[in-house]
This record gives C-alpha cells, structure tokens and sequence, in this order.
C-alpha cells in the first residue's frame, strides 16, 4: 500500500524530485509524486525499538569538549563535523510547546527547502512519536551566494519523546535516494529552563561537496573545509532557531526564506 504523506503546506514544492533554479538555486517541483524507496513494514512493528545508543555516545563524546560561545561545542572527525549548542528563548516551557510541535521543527531548519512526513506511531494521545520524514535540502557546504544546481533529498527517520520538562526528535538518516548528500543525525530538545525554554541541539554531519565547489579540490585545503563547516553548523543553528522562535509566535516560516531580524535575536 502506498504511503499517505502530509506535505507542510506552504512550500513551494511538490514530493516529485527537486530540481534548482539555476541563479537562484529555489527549488522547483515536478508533477509526480515518486514512492517512498524505503522499507517501512520494519519500522511500523510493535516489536520496532529505535535505537538511540550511538547519538548518546557522540553526546558524552562531546560533553567532554570545553563549551565556546553560546556553549557551542566542536569535534572535527575525518568525514564529519559534531557540534552541540543550547539557546535559550524568552518563552515559558509550557507555553512554548503548546505553541510549537517538535514533530514539526525538521521543516524549519534552515537548509530545508520542503519537507514531508509519513506518521508511522502515534502515542494514545494522539501525539507523533516515529515517523518518517523527506526532505530536500540545500547543499551544506554552499552558503546562499554560492547558487548550485544540487537540491538533495534525504529520508530521515524520526523519532519523539515527550516529558514534563523535555521534549526531543531524534533523527537518523536512513535513506539517500540520488547519494548526492551527506547524513544528518542528531536530535533536537525542547527543555524547561526555569521561566525560559532551552533549545539542545545535538548534530553530526557528514557533509558533501556541492558540484559548485568541486573544482577547489576541499580535501587538499583541510583549514579551509573546518571553516565552511562550522560556518554553515552556525547558520543551520542561529537560522533554525530563529525559525523556530516565529513559529512560537505564530508567524509563518516558508521554505528557504531568511528569517526576520526579529527573530533572529529573539534567544539573546
């Protein structure tokens, strides 16, 4: 049987195969709706259990890191980039979850340009607690100046816990279909901070080389790829939480659109 998705409204494209604009790198649609290339007949048995142990390792990992600005935490690793950052919003915890659906956030994040979701799990609630969602997403190494015909799709397999005082995504990368994108996997928190609300971002990130850039030759400048990388890590967190902060207040995020500059320094 063929998947039900619920498309994010709003977006200015379809589940056919992205495709870029050639100077503005916007993503366009096409017609048809493709099926989903991954198997889901595994993750929708009761006997499924998501398996969270390699993300806890990579946060003690990481933990042992000395925090840097805005408790922003950095470990290069030969083919990825781990980093860990917490921000905390001007938003009472209880208020802000009810404003905010963490199973929704993957479609805020800054290199999305759409995003669709296949629910897999509900809690008795009603409440999504595993899904799967695709996404198509700009290159990760490219800033926006640097238009590529490369707009990536990933399938990310979710997973969310809801606590009093926490809620988390976790996400896994479990399927690339053209292999033209390098994994995401981490996790997002949404946790109480007294009268404020704490973002946690966990991220580990296996970034590809958009064909724009394949000319440089990156793995022959390693300085060069360390600062591309962290510099696009910082704008994926100050952009997505920036996001994430209008959607608390009820403004509307459209794929790929900067984020306006009051909530870009909402968190400060």
């Amino acid at each position: 049987m063929g998947a039900t998705w619920e498309q994010w409204p709003g977006t200015d494209m379809g589940l056919g195969p992205g495709r870029a604009d050639r100077t503005t790198a916007r993503a366009t649609a096409g017609p048809r709706r493709p099926p989903v290339p991954v198997e889901l007949t595994a993750f929708r048995s009761a006997d499924f259990v998501y398996d969270t142990t390699s993300l806890e390792n990579l946060q003690r990992l990481i933990d042992t890191v000395p925090a840097g600005p805005r408790g922003t935490r950095w470990i290069h690793m030969p083919d990825a980039v781990l980093c860990h950052a917490e921000y905390e919003l001007d938003a009472p915890y209880d208020d802000f979850v009810s404003r905010v659906d963490i199973a929704t956030v993957g479609r805020r994040f800054e290199n999305v340009l759409s995003s669709a979701t296949e629910v897999l799990r509900r809690h008795r609630t009603g409440r999504v607690t595993l899904q799967l969602e695709r996404v198509t997403v700009r290159p990760q190494l490219n800033q926006p100046a640097f238009p590529s015909r490369d707009n990536p799709d990933i399938y990310w397999l979710e997973k969310i816990d809801y606590g009093l005082d926490e809620q988390r995504i976790w996400i896994r990368t479990v399927h690339r279909p053209y292999g033209s994108t390098g994994h995401y996997d981490g996790y997002l928190a949404f946790a109480r901070a007294a009268k404020r609300t704490r973002l946690a971002f966990l991220a580990c990130r296996r970034f590809s080389t958009p064909r724009l850039l394949t000319p440089v030759h990156l793995d022959w400048w390693p300085w060069l790829t360390r600062v591309l990388a962290e510099s696009a890590c910082r704008r994926f967190l100050d952009v997505t939480t920036a996001n994430i902060v209008a959607s608390y207040h009820g403004r509307d995020v459209r794929a790929g659109a900067p984020p306006s500059p009051a909530d870009s320094t909402a968190w400060w």
